[in-house]
């Protein structure tokens, strides 16, 4: 039971965290806060496939709900050579009244702090015969994006 109380409370903290950083225009602006601390885990447990997911946002106040998933050691070719980074479509307050398949034009920008500054951006449109494109039938469809 306690153990149970603790996932509850800790799924909780997640929901206020993520309402917190909610964006109503279709943009995302996730700053990951220690990377190189998240990394060394990764490389820890290189076998474990490890993501993050960014704070659910939506494409409009009435839109469709979002977020991003980053696998910090890469996904599928790219795996243990690049970061790879996915747009997630979740099942949203107002689907109902939404246009399905989901065919809008995903755009990542990863913003590099250093002074280097190597900005990533890259696009794609969506492949609306996939799944990951449909109307979520549960809290989240599967991932969709740029593995490197």
């Amino acid at each position: 039971n306690q153990e149970i109380l603790q996932q509850d409370v800790a799924s909780l903290k997640q929901k206020v965290d993520d309402m917190q950083y909610v964006s109503y225009d279709g943009t995302l602006i996730w700053k990951i806060t220690s990377l190189h601390e998240k990394m060394s885990k990764v490389d820890a447990q290189s076998e474990r496939q490890t993501s993050i997911y960014s704070p659910p946002f939506y494409s409009s106040a009435t839109g469709y709900k979002m977020r991003a998933r980053l696998y910090l050691n890469g996904d599928g070719n790219a795996r243990r050579t690049h970061m790879s980074l996915f747009f997630v479509l979740m099942r949203g307050p107002n689907d109902a009244i939404l246009k399905f398949p989901f065919n809008y034009k995903v755009t990542f920008c990863l913003y590099d702090q250093t002074p280097q500054q190597r900005h990533i951006i890259d696009s794609f449109r969506p492949d609306i015969k996939s799944n990951s494109f449909q109307r979520p039938r549960s809290e989240m469809n599967i991932a969709r994006g740029i593995p490197k």
